[in-house]
């Protein structure tokens, strides 16, 4: 009788952290605010690119997206489709919320938005091809998001429309991230030197 009530007590506890588990938020730009870079939707390359939502959970973090895997989280991707109006690219989940996944609502996370050529499917992905046909980029700041809770009244805050637009560029060739980092390397050895 006992283990029959201990299950049900641990089932119950699993469906209420369940429905509970992830903060929702909404994942999109508009029209009147800064999108990015025309590149994204003018002709050809109309259709040809993803944004993706990163997250991190420590509110002091500082993304690096100029490393492959950097610590931040992708939790959303959105297509990236042209602005008839300003001629850059928006982007946007839909009307449903995203769920930040394990990440309960009225949490507080870091965001910051990335995009990426689509034959990638992610920003790591695109930057690590080494393919100078490849174009990345990301929001030059990061914005704190407070989640909405699911079930509730929560506004489902931040529509991403204020993040500050960007440029997509070429993934920079091997050889030059190479020639970059043995630069800094140098130029760290001599001021070891001096001091």
């Amino acid at each position: 009788m006992k283990i029959k009530r201990t299950i049900a007590v641990l089932a119950g506890v699993m469906l209420a952290t369940g429905a509970f588990a992830q903060g929702l938020m909404s994942f999109q730009n508009g029209p009147s605010t800064a999108v990015i870079d025309s590149i994204t939707g003018t002709g050809a390359n109309a259709g040809l690119y993803t944004a993706g939502l990163y997250y991190n959970l420590n509110l002091s973090a500082v993304p690096n997206p100029g490393v492959a895997n950097d610590g931040w989280i992708l939790a959303a991707t959105a297509p990236i489709t042209r602005n008839p109006v300003l001629g850059g690219g928006l982007y946007s989940s839909g009307s449903t919320p995203v769920a930040v996944a394990g990440v309960p609502g009225a949490t507080e996370i870091l965001v910051q938005i990335r995009a990426w050529s689509n034959q990638y499917g992610s920003y790591a992905a695109a930057f690590s091809s080494g393919s100078t046909a490849t174009m990345i980029g990301a929001s030059p700041n990061t914005y704190r998001i407070t989640l909405a809770r699911p079930g509730t009244t929560d506004p489902v805050l931040s529509t991403l429309g204020f993040i500050q637009g960007f440029t997509l560029n070429p993934v920079p060739e091997p050889s030059t991230v190479v020639l970059g980092l043995l630069g800094g390397l140098g130029a760290m050895l001599l001021l070891r030197r001096r001091s």
